[in-house]
This record gives structure tokens, C-alpha cells and sequence, in this order.
């Protein structure tokens, strides 16, 4: 579904918000029979009001055409006015005032209101009474635009009414209100009940906040209000720096709101003001209305802001101009249509498991739903700073094996990221850190292991393997967890043994096939050689008939028989040998002899 806001020239005489444009004929106001325009009257005060402002922009942005909202501060808050108090008595009636509150055209709706003779009502109750209000037919139809001299800082209202009707009362009162948007402040609950509105400094944008009533307390009095009456007014107003000590900077953070009650209390229609100079071009702004929703309001010195709103679970990308920003100011100078991109917001991709292969660390993952890519992060020489080591479509398996890492010497740290069709990342994973198992001899041909614990994944059991061969490892041993990162092997036959930990992953990993054990590196009692000096010191040692090569600057490594025959060589991490046996491994003058079994 998308959501259309949009503004006719004249040639289209249609009440889509208020059309705009100067001059002293009737211009602007429609002259056709509809219905009236909803105006919710909020009054606020206390930790649920971002919850009502909240309903209230859902039930806006559900009606763009017809629905309108302001709110007053009036309860010891920074953005109070003078205006509240006898609006107060007159809403509340002298029942128990309680809020947030809120009015809906001044009308008293006996079915929903909790008080006898009380105009309020309850924030859940407010798109009943909207729905009331838009089925009502109004007598008279209204079109406002503004203008503001950025000099002078003079504000000019011109305000049309033509009358389809005769209204009940031959005395009607329009009324102007100066709104201001952006008013940023911390509210206690914003973050609970409107995290969308909220900064990064956790200050609360409030919006539609009433400043100023141009015409008054109850407005100017309109006394020709039978069917075919056709009233023009202009208004003018100079914009003080700040009102009440609330500064007043950017024009483009004002609203102004027009409206045609009977008396003091029943609203028949109410528009908001558009900017003149808009008034020549159609433009309308769109969304997937499933993912969010769009406000707009215009500058009266300049143009058009818009701002985009995700719902919960979706994110705001861009605008179909290509701006990220949010909200966006836009100077229309011709026929324009604007979209607000959302999407999805990615729910957190975990890692699953860092475990021991081939010698390196190969990291896994489940994909939990589809995205772009993933970022595999590895934690750098620097603690708690993460470096990109793989960027991995979708498409792909979901492993990767980190031909840089050494778990021989250490243990590392993991972190996985996702990026959707836009580029945008979620880096939210828990952080994965490796086993590293050390031994050491205790008495006779007992071996002590000695591991640092597995982090980020859930697991109850260590499994212990042994081999006399590094390529052929079988369990010997299961141990509860909990704290135990030792182990003695009383019983380890003579000779050259290998050892490796296991941890049983409570959630088994499945990129193609199962992996229920997370390994760590492999440790053995036999010579691992180390050849070669300073920052080109490399690890040799084998597993099985493969000679692995562990080290950051590996260059031209040459595999000899005991005869002196060259049998493989490398510049990168493994050779195979033919044959067990003894070899000498050499990198430049350095040399290790090792035994292949």
C-alpha cells in the first residue's frame, strides 16, 4: 500500500490538506460539500505521553488528508503557554483531568468519554472518535497558506472559508495556531513508548507544539455563516526569538494551524497552512506503508520538510532522491514526487562455532534469514578492536576458514556482521574466543592439559581425544563444563602422543552438515619445530602425511628426505610428503628435521 499526501494547483479545486495560494478572490478554499477534518487537541503531562503521541501520528498518518494534531504542554514544562488553562477547564469540564488527554474536534462523544460532560478522552479511544468525526458532514470548508519574511520575521497568514451550508450558529470563530516542531528535551518513558522519536542522546522530539494563538484564546468571530458565504482573512504576526525562553531559530520548525469552531467548542473543519510558493505544484510523498510511515510539514520561508517514520522491526534507508537525511528539507520547484525507502531491520546473525582445522581456525554460521552478505570480524593485535577478514554472499557456504590465524599459539576472538541490498550492516553478534590447549609432563607418562574456555556459544561437556597420530584421534574421556579447564591423562601410552579438546555445542551448526563438537588446536609431547628468526619465525609441524607451515611471513619452505632429495616445498601453509619418514624442513639457512608417521 502506499501512502499519498498531495497538493493541487487551483485547476483542481479538491481539499487534499490545504491547497495553497495568495490572493483576496477565492482561491484556494474548495467550494464543493465535504466532510469535516479531524483535529485532536492533546494535553500532556506525565511518562505515557509519548504513548499518546505515538496513537496519535499512527491515526494521522493513517488519515493524511483528514486528521490534524496539536498538543499543549501546560503542567510546569519548559514549552507551557498561556493558553492552556481555560482550554483545560472547558475540555475537562471540572471532572478529574488526567493525562495524557485528548479532545477530538471539541466534541462530546457520550459513548466514549469516561467522564459525564467531559470533552476528553482516554488515548485508546481517540481513533473511535476520529472515525465519528470524519463521517460528519461540515458546513463549511477551509484553506489557509503562510508565509514568513526571514528579515522582518514577519508571519502572514491568509485564511479562506467558504460555507456549503448554513452552520447551526450564526456566529462562528476561526482560530490560528502557531505549532513548532523539533523541540527536543528528555522525557522519562520516550524510550519505552516511542524509541522512534528518540535521539542518540536520548533527547525526545516532541512535535506540533502549540506556541502561540494568533487569533486569541477563542479566535476571531466570523458572523456571516449561511450556505454560499465565501470569507477571506490575513493575519500577521512578528516571530519573537523565543517564546517563554524556548528559542525560535529555524522557521522551517513552525506550523500553523487554522480552524472554524462553533462558539468555543464544536470544530466544524480545521486545515494546516501550506507555504505559498508551493501552491503552483502537484507533489505527494509515498511509502510502503507497512514499514512506516511519512509526516511533512511545510517552511514558510522556504519549502517542504519531510520525515520519514519506520514501524517497529524496520529501519528508514533513503529517499527516492537518493538523501539519507531524515528529516529532509526540500525546496519544490516543480511537479514532484518523493518515496521514503524502508526495510527490515536484520535480527542479530550469531556465529555458531570457531573451530580447529587443517591446523587454522574455520568459523561457522547458520543463516537465520536472507541478506546481502556477511562480515566476518577478527579481533585485531589491539583488544576489543575488530578487523574485516571476509566478506561472504549469501550464496555461499556458510564457513570460512581463517588462513591467518595460529591456533597453535593462542586463542582468538570472533565477531559476525550482516549487510543488506542497501549496504547497511548489523554488527550485533556475540562475541566467539578459541580454545587453546596447552600440555605439560607430570609424573612417568601422565600429561597434563591445560585449555582456556570456549566463549559465545552454549555447551555442557568437554570431550578429551588422544592419538598417537594427529590425523587419528579417538575420545578417551567426557567432563562436565563447569569450570573445568584442566585435565590429567594418567594413563597416556610412550612415545609421541597428540591431544585435542572438544566442547559439545548445546545448538549443533548445519551450513551443510552437522557439527555438533568445537575443537581446539591440537597438542602434542613430539618436537614442533620453530626455524627461522625474529618477524619471520615460522611453526613446523605434522599431522598425518601433511606438513603444516604456521606463521605470518612463510617464503620458499622446502621439504628434503633424509638422502637429501628435494620432495615438496611451498610458499604457503601445507605440503604432503610421499612417505612417513624423517624429513628436513628448511626456509632459507634455517632448518628443522621432523617425523612423519
Amino acid at each position: 500500500m502506499l501512502l499519498h499526501i498531495v497538493k493541487r494547483s487551483l485547476l483542481i479545486l479538491v481539499i487534499v490538506l490545504c491547497v495553497v495560494q495568495v490572493g483576496q478572490a477565492q482561491t484556494i478554499v474548495s467550494t464543493q460539500p465535504s466532510n469535516r477534518t479531524a483535529i485532536i487537541e492533546q494535553f500532556n503531562g506525565g511518562p505515557y505521553c509519548p504513548d499518546a503521541h505515538r496513537i496519535s501520528d499512527s491515526i494521522c498518518n493513517a488519515n493524511p488528508n483528514g486528521v490534524l494534531d496539536v498538543r499543549y504542554y501546560e503542567f510546569t514544562f519548559t514549552y507551557n503557554t498561556e493558553w492552556g488553562d481555560s482550554l483545560v477547564d472547558l475540555i475537562y469540564n471540572s471532572n478529574n483531568q488526567y493525562y495524557p488527554g485528548g479532545s477530538i474536534n471539541r466534541h462530546r462523544f457520550n459513548s466514549l468519554s469516561d467522564e459525564t460532560g467531559c470533552l476528553a478522552l482516554d488515548r485508546n479511544k481517540w481513533a473511535a472518535g476520529v472515525d465519528s468525526i470524519l463521517s460528519m458532514t461540515s458546513p463549511v470548508n477551509i484553506a489557509a497558506t503562510a508565509n514568513i519574511d526571514e528579515t522582518t520575521r514577519l508571519l502572514t497568514v491568509d485564511v479562506e472559508l467558504y460555507y456549503t451550508d448554513s452552520s447551526a450558529s450564526s456566529t462562528n470563530m476561526l482560530n490560528v495556531i502557531l505549532l513548532q516542531n523539533n523541540l527536543k528535551s528528555w522525557w522519562n518513558g520516550a524510550s519505552t513508548w516511542y524509541p522512534q522519536m528518540v535521539d542518540s542522546n536520548d533527547l525526545y522530539r516532541h512535535m506540533h507544539v502549540v506556541r502561540h494563538m494568533i487569533t486569541g484564546q477563542w479566535g476571531d468571530i466570523i458572523d456571516t455563516t449561511t450556505a454560499g458565504s465565501f470569507i477571506h482573512r490575513t493575519y500577521s504576526y512578528v516571530i519573537p526569538d523565543s517564546i517563554r525562553n524556548v528559542a525560535i531559530n529555524d522557521f522551517c520548525d513552525l506550523e500553523i494551524v487554522a480552524f472554524v469552531s462553533e462558539s468555543n467548542q464544536e470544530i466544524l473543519s480545521a486545515c494546516r497552512a501550506s507555504y505559498a510558493g508551493n501552491s503552483s505544484f502537484q507533489y505527494s510523498f509515498q511509502c510502503d506503508t507497512s514499514m512506516g510511515t511519512i509526516t511533512h510539514y511545510d517552511c514558510y520561508s522556504s519549502g517542504t520538510t519531510i520525515m520519514a517514520i519506520p514501524k517497529p522491526g524496520f529501519r528508514f534507508v533513503q529517499w527516492s532522491n537518493g538523501s539519507t537525511a531524515n528529516p529532509e528539507s526540500l525546496n519544490i520547484t516543480s511537479d514532484t514526487t518523493i518515496v521514503a525507502i524502508f526495510a527490515p531491520l536484520l535480527p542479530s546473525q550469531e556465529l555458531c562455532m570457531v573451530t580447529v582445522q587443517d591446523g587454522h581456525n574455520m568459523i561457522i554460521w547458520n543463516k537465520e534469514v536472507e541478506v546481502q552478505s556477511y562480515r566476518l570480524y577478527r579481533e585485531s593485535s589491539v583488544a576489543d578492536e575488530y578487523v574485516i577478514i571476509a566478506e561472504i554472499p549469501f550464496d555461499s557456504l556458510s564457513v570460512y576458514m581463517d588462513s591467518e590465524s595460529r591456533p597453535l599459539t593462542r586463542s582468538y576472538r570472533y565477531m559476525i556482521g550482516e549487510v543488506d541490498e542497501y549496504g547497511y550492516e548489523t554488527m550485533s553478534s556475540t562475541i566467539h574466543k578459541t580454545m587453546h590447549l596447552t600440555i605439560n609432563q607430570g609424573m612417568g607418562n601422565q600429561w597434563n592439559l591445560v585449555w582456556t574456555e570456549y566463549e559465545g556459544a552454549g555447551y555442557t561437556t568437554y570431550v578429551i581425544y588422544r592419538g598417537t597420530n594427529a590425523s587419528d584421534m579417538q575420545q578417551i574421556d567426557a567432563i562436565p563444563s563447569g569450570g573445568n579447564t584442566t585435565y590429567t591423562d594418567p594413563d597416556a601410552p610412550a612415545g609421541n602422543i597428540y591431544y585435542q579438546v572438544g566442547v559439545l555445542m548445546t545448538t549443533p551448526c548445519n551450513p551443510s552438515k552437522t557439527e555438533t563438537i568445537c575443537r581446539s588446536n591440537i597438542a602434542t609431547n613430539g618436537a614442533v619445530g620453530i626455524i627461522g628468526t625474529n618477524e619471520d619465525e615460522i611453526y613446523v609441524y605434522t599431522i598425518g602425511d601433511r606438513v603444516f607451515v604456521d606463521g605470518n611471513n612463510r617464503k620458499n619452505v622446502c621439504v628434503y628426505d633424509m638422502v637429501g632429495r628435494l620432495v615438496a616445498s611451498t610458499n604457503g601453509d601445507i605440503v604432503t610428503v610421499p612417505n612417513p619418514g624423517v624429513y628436513l624442513v628448511k626456509m632459507g639457512n634455517a632448518t628443522q628435521k621432523i617425523v612423519v608417521l
